[in-house]
């Protein structure tokens, strides 16, 4: 009998306790009811928030060396901790609470931007691809997913093979220093995991973090984390399209030489060579943008433009000495024979 009223009692007590426990849903909305939350201003506007931040960047989607572009797709993930959301008081046997994409947009979320950004676009379908964590004591785990178009400075000197070094910074746009610091998540917060087939570039990109302040007057100083992408072109594919053309173009412009005394290819062939190289020469500068130094490229064109130039002019000068030779020829004939 006592063992039964134990048991009973026991069971009365679990039941009445799940029933006054609040769903996530109740308990979401309720945490970030207006009344009680603003999500226009950081978790405390009297010390520092600090938000850390991790980039897996999941595909390189095209690159521009006449815009000076580089397109990706990326996960941008940030850590924080926002005390108005802590409900350790809270009775509860779940400690994080999930939020899509209708309710993510009620929390306070970092003013981040790209410095070097053009474009940017949110992914989603019926949604935005985004989400949010709400942890017992307060931490807020978000997570969106991005199209992100970037300026990137680039030097052609070494042109094709070249190595880029694409800068990516990000930043807060209306809170300095004072309000939020920012803070790269380890030794690996910048992930690249992309598949190098699908990018003209070869190798694995390497990245390199970095954290500093930017300072910009009247406003402040605000706090940035950089990372400076790197990779450089396939050497075998823009030999192929590059630098052996040329080589044959040279080479046909030589065979002016064995076509005898016929006077119209042996300057036929190296003008229409010399008139592909230069054609050559515009459509990769059509490529680029039009400040760019190529000297690498230029001078092996210029090479090459001055050697097809140089054919020209000894097959010039050897018809142009022919010509003279069978003029004086008849000439003398004329006078002597006659």
């Amino acid at each position: 009998m006592m063992f039964f009223q134990r048991f009973l009692l026991i069971t009365t007590v679990a039941v009445t306790t799940s029933s006054l426990e609040p769903t996530r849903y109740d308990l979401a909305h309720y945490l970030l009811r207006e009344s009680n939350y603003d999500h226009s201003f950081p978790p405390d506007t009297n010390n520092i928030t600090n938000v850390s931040v991790q980039l897996d960047i999941t595909d390189l989607n095209s690159e521009s060396d006449k815009d000076r572009e580089i397109e990706f797709s990326l996960y941008l993930r940030m850590n924080w901790t926002d005390r108005r959301l802590d409900f350790t008081e809270n009775k509860t046997t779940y400690d994080i609470i999930p939020l899509g994409d209708d309710i993510v947009n009620s929390l306070w979320i970092p003013d981040l931007y790209f410095i070097e950004e053009r474009n940017s676009l949110l992914h989603g379908l019926l949604t935005s691809n985004q989400l949010a964590f709400i942890h017992k004591n307060g931490d807020v785990f978000y997570s969106g997913r991005f199209d992100i178009k970037a300026h990137c400075v680039m030097s052609f000197k070494k042109y094709p093979f070249d190595e880029q070094s694409c800068e990516i910074s990000i930043q807060s746009y209306a809170l300095s220093t004072d309000y939020l610091l920012l803070h790269w998540v380890g030794k690996n917060a910048v992930d690249i995991a992309c598949n190098e087939d699908t990018f003209i570039f070869e190798d694995t990109p390497q990245s390199k973090a970095t954290e500093y302040r930017n300072n910009y007057p009247y406003v402040g100083s605000f706090s940035t984390l950089t990372t400076s992408i790197r990779f450089k072109r396939p050497r075998g594919s823009y030999f192929t399209m590059v630098v052996v053309p040329p080589v044959f173009v040279v080479i046909i412009a030589l065979t002016s030489f064995l076509l005898g005394e016929n006077v119209s290819p042996r300057i036929t062939i190296p003008t229409g060579a010399l008139t592909q190289l230069f054609v050559n020469w515009a459509g990769v500068h059509n490529r680029l943008s039009f400040d760019s130094t190529m000297d690498l490229f230029d001078a092996w064109m210029i090479g090459n433009i001055s050697f097809v130039g140089f054919i020209l002019f000894v097959n010039a000068m050897i018809c142009h000495c022919k010509y003279k030779k069978v003029v004086f020829i008849e000439i003398f004939q004329i006078i002597f024979f006659t």
